[in-house]
């Protein structure tokens, strides 16, 4: 499996590589988000402040849909979608969050 990171050119179609990792393919690999920043701020920060985000409010994350929703469309509650779209725990359950949002 080759991962590929870098810049997308819409006008020339193509992508400017930054950097390429090569290694063996693993179903259990962890899934890692892609933020795009500007600024002083980096990646790295910004996932700092998310986790921090997700520990100290996610509890406040009222559900908007009523149950019969939830349960005849099999979606995933407000809170868990959200934890999952940042940190999803498999794919199965970034699917089902994204899901969710759509």
């Amino acid at each position: 499996m080759i991962t590929v990171t870098g810049k997308w050119d819409m006008h020339r179609l193509q992508i400017t590589v930054n950097q390429f990792h090569s290694n063996s393919f693993n179903e259990e690999q962890d899934i890692q988000p892609v933020y795009h920043t500007k600024g002083n701020l980096s990646t790295k920060q910004l996932k700092k402040l998310i986790t921090y985000a997700l520990k100290s409010s996610l509890h406040e994350v009222d559900e908007m849909l009523p149950d019969k929703y939830l349960t005849d469309y099999k979606l995933p509650g407000r809170q868990h979608a959200v934890k999952d779209l940042h940190q999803p725990s498999s794919k199965t359950a970034l699917k089902h969050a994204k899901r969710r949002y759509i």
